[in-house]
């Protein structure tokens, strides 16, 4: 389990990724593989849709981390030892999600992706807009969230508002980061007493140049 190394000078994570075949793939996995195993850490991609329940819960319940996209691979997180890190990738430069409150765990991250998810040539300002956008007009709530201007409800509408059609272009100095403030055998002793305070959530996220899409 995840506690069983976390005493041990030579610990690392163990990092699990959910690899999605259909929609929500993570466009620069090998990068994100490449630098994970650069320092160090120990990481295994699965296929959920490939695997049976019982294999699916063997190559995750021993993950000091386990990262998937937003979705219901997620659930997963409740098998994890409770001292082990939960880390949401979503397709959106701008996340609004909060751990469920079902609390899987309390070492919990969400990181974005690029501008370049949403778009080949996206315009920075307009999708910081769309973001604000967003979070008052999120999917679903039409009817009671507040009304628009003509040109505000135009933009709202340029982009998809369900993150399950977005591949995903993480970040990855942001991912990195966030294992090394929630892995346990990286920070044993970060308190498990808040579903939000350890890593801080961002509306946006700003356009990233190639480096970081490749975590140099």
């Amino acid at each position: 389990g995840a506690s069983n190394d976390s005493g041990r000078a030579d610990a690392a994570p163990y990092v699990v990724i959910l690899e999605r075949r259909g929609n929500r793939h993570i466009v620069n996995l090998k990068f994100v593989q490449q630098r994970m195993q650069e320092l160090g850490w120990a990481v295994r991609v699965l296929y959920p849709e490939d695997l049976t329940l019982d294999e699916q819960f063997a190559g995750i319940h021993n993950a000091t981390t386990l990262v998937a996209a937003h979705g219901a691979a997620l659930r997963w997180g409740q098998f994890l030892h409770p001292s082990a890190a939960l880390v949401q990738l979503v397709g959106f430069p701008c996340a609004l999600e909060t751990q469920s409150p079902m609390g899987y765990q309390r070492r919990y991250a969400v990181v974005r992706s690029a501008l370049r998810a949403m778009e080949a040539d996206p315009d920075e300002d307009s999708v910081r807009r769309w973001c604000a956008l967003l979070a008052t007009h999120p999917r679903g709530a039409e009817k009671t969230s507040p009304p628009l201007a003509p040109s505000d409800a135009a933009l709202l509408a340029r982009y998809d508002r369900d993150v399950r059609h977005y591949d995903m272009i993480v970040d990855v100095p942001d991912l990195l980061s966030a294992v090394r403030r929630l892995d346990p055998t990286l920070e044993p002793e970060v308190p498990a007493t808040s579903l939000d305070g350890l890593y801080p959530y961002q509306l946006f996220k700003p356009a990233m140049d190639s480096n970081h899409l490749r975590g140099r």
